[in-house]
């Protein structure tokens, strides 16, 4: 066989094992968003996602500031077929600071099981900083706002 023969079998060989090897982790990615929108009052606020994160491929952007009457929105991008993800839910915490008093915060998970629609779960706003809006689950609204008044 000669070199050239020998190169030429070697490439091919290379790009069939790494072509197989990126189709490993091609599992199909399912695409939710959540929009979050300043409501009433002057504060504004960061979001930020956070762990528990189980089988998310990504959320873009990863933080965000809210401001006042631009919604701004983060999508979650989430596996499934994945195996384990078939029998386990998609889930992703979201954290909400206000900016003007750090210690109003408020956390939520959003979470999608195989065959189900997505929901928010174990919200905890003992401020009442969110108002939330799950007419489209697949495009959840949620207004921030320093005393409770939403929109």
């Amino acid at each position: 066989m000669s070199k050239q023969n020998a190169n030429q079998t070697f490439t091919i060989t290379f790009f069939t094992i790494l072509l197989w090897l990126f189709s490993l982790n091609a599992y199909p990615v399912g695409l939710a968003e959540i929009e979050f929108l300043q409501g009433a009052g002057a504060d504004t606020f960061t979001v930020t996602t956070g762990l528990p994160r189980e089988c998310i491929d990504h959320v873009s952007p990863w933080t965000l500031q809210t401001t006042p009457g631009n919604g701004q929105t983060m999508r979650i991008y989430y596996l499934q077929g994945a195996g384990f993800c078939d029998v386990d839910p998609s889930i992703q915490l979201f954290e909400v600071k206000s900016n003007q008093h750090s210690d109003k915060v408020a956390q939520f998970k959003w979470l999608k099981d195989a065959g189900e629609d997505p929901t928010l779960v174990e919200i905890y706003d003992p401020d009442r900083l969110l108002t939330v809006d799950a007419g489209d689950v697949y495009h959840i609204k949620v207004w921030a706002s320093y005393g409770g008044q939403p929109h």
